[in-house]
């Protein structure tokens, strides 16, 4: 059997600094997904989204898809 384990989080005082760095996170997780292999992102971000397909198949063109997936 396999255990998940759901980790819910919020952003405390949500600033202009800290909104756009999560903007642009997410718009490059969403761009390396649909192959612009260019977009910078964290090492541990790239790998998730290298393996991300193979669990999933080929990213379909106008699904958004989370910044996590396990």
């Amino acid at each position: 059997m396999k255990v998940k384990k759901t980790i819910k989080a919020k952003i405390l005082e949500l600033r202009n600094g800290k909104a756009e760095l999560l903007r642009r996170g997410y718009e490059n997780w969403q761009r390396y997904l649909r192959g612009d292999k260019s977009v910078q992102l964290y090492s541990a971000t790239r790998q998730q989204a290298e393996r991300l397909p193979r669990r999933i198949g080929k990213p379909k063109v106008g699904k958004e898809y989370p910044l996590t997936e396990n």
